[in-house]
């Protein structure tokens, strides 16, 4: 997992994460993308439906 917002249950095991760390623009043709919402996996696969 990538990034550092990460909410678990109280009773799961520890997650480890990287640093999500920005890096600078380069000067030449820069791709920008709109954020996505998040969604919760079992929702996303309809689970429970």
């Amino acid at each position: 997992i990538i990034g550092t917002t990460l909410f678990r249950a109280g009773s799961e095991r520890p997650v480890e994460t990287l640093p999500a760390e920005r890096r600078p623009a380069l000067t030449e043709g820069v791709a920008t993308c709109e954020p996505l919402f998040p969604v919760r996996i079992d929702q996303s696969i309809g689970a429970g439906a």
